[in-house]
C-alpha cells in the first residue's frame, strides 16, 4: 500500500503535507479550515483507494457524508471530497 497525508505545510513548525493542497490552491481564506494533517489518502494492492480522515478539526466529507476519524473509505471516480472549505473532485487514472 502506499499512503500520502493531504493537507497543508506550515513553516513555523517545519512541517511540508506530502499533498500541499494550500500549496495548490494558493489561498489562505479558502485554506483556513484545512488542517496540517488534515486526512490520508491509500492506494491498496487491489487497485482501490481510500481517504481516511485525521480526525480534524473541520472534517472530510464524501459527496456530503461526513467522515468518521480514522475510518477508510473507498473511493470511485468523480466524487467530490471537502476537506474543510477546500472541495476537490477524485479521479481514478
Amino acid at each position: 500500500m502506499q499512503s500520502a497525508v493531504i493537507g497543508r505545510s506550515d513553516q513555523p513548525s517545519h512541517w511540508t503535507a506530502p499533498i500541499d493542497l494550500l500549496d495548490q490552491i494558493g489561498d489562505s481564506v479558502i485554506g483556513n479550515g484545512l488542517s496540517r494533517k488534515h486526512a490520508e489518502v491509500t492506494a491498496r494492492p487491489d487497485g482501490t483507494v481510500t481517504i481516511t480522515d485525521l480526525d480534524s478539526p473541520n472534517g472530510t466529507s464524501v459527496d456530503g457524508v461526513d467522515l468518521k476519524p480514522h475510518v477508510a473509505v473507498e473511493l470511485t471516480d468523480g466524487q467530490r471530497i471537502s476537506l474543510g472549505n477546500v472541495v476537490i473532485v477524485f479521479r481514478n487514472i
